[in-house]
């Protein structure tokens, strides 16, 4: 990454998908969900994005069914279409769907990126303790590796862990050589301000400790995040120091 006197690292945990790091957290003590709420709050760019999105979702729902066959028909069909997001996503449950229909032996995981990615399946089936265990091992392998952290930040976010969400937002930043002192934006989402906000704002709290110097923030409602059983997404913008 360039920098000159500052360079900017947008920071996000969703999964882990993505370049940029994002940490979707809840509120360890018990963040509400309200009921459900149709729709996605989510650009899409046009109408093959959109269908390549809901097709993606079927296809997950599938795949969290144990019906590897069937969403693999689905899979196949996402990772044609036009935004390269869904595509990745689609590509990593495809392979994993096809693992699952050969009848062989139990796979010996060795790479970092082979715990990374079965203990993001195993996220996607709800088996929690098993992702866990497989991403650690990954961030044990490879512990400058971002894509770990986040996908172990969106988790967090699953089993209501908002401190160890937080956590591993701040190992992301301490990866790029900044902290939270070093956040100059910030941008949380929630599906129910009134049943989470105040909770929200305790855990940020414990992280922008200097009130003097606190980042531009933004807050607001959505319908719905792009993981339906994730309460609340944050984005961060960071200003990062010089290289020593």
């Amino acid at each position: 990454m360039r920098r000159s006197k500052k360079a900017e690292k947008r920071s996000k945990a969703q999964g882990g998908f993505s370049s940029a790091t994002r940490a979707s957290l809840l509120k360890k003590k018990g963040l509400t969900d309200s009921k459900p709420k149709p729709g996605v709050f989510q650009p899409i760019a046009d109408a093959a994005s959109d269908q390549q999105l809901k097709s993606f979702e079927e296809g997950l729902q599938l795949f969290q069914q144990q019906k590897y066959l069937k969403a693999k028909s689905i899979f196949e069909k996402v990772i044609t279409g036009p935004n390269k997001e869904f595509a990745d996503r689609a590509r990593l449950h495809l392979r994993i769907a096809e693992q699952r229909l050969q009848p062989t032996e139990p796979a010996i995981l060795r790479s970092p990126e082979e715990h990374y990615q079965h203990g993001v399946a195993m996220m996607n089936m709800g088996r929690w303790d098993e992702a866990r265990d497989h991403l650690l091992r990954a961030r044990k392998l490879a512990p400058k590796a971002d894509y770990v952290v986040y996908a172990m930040a969106a988790l967090d976010c699953l089993t209501g862990e908002a401190e160890s969400a937080m956590e591993n937002l701040k190992i992301a930043l301490l990866s790029v050589g900044g902290d939270f002192e070093h956040v100059v934006k910030l941008n949380s989402y929630l599906t129910d301000i009134e049943a989470n906000a105040n909770e929200f704002r305790e855990v940020r709290a414990q992280y922008f400790t200097n009130k003097s110097a606190l980042p531009a923030a933004t807050l607001v409602q959505v319908v719905r995040l792009a993981n339906p059983n994730f309460l609340l997404e944050v984005e961060v913008i960071a200003a990062l120091p010089p290289k020593a």
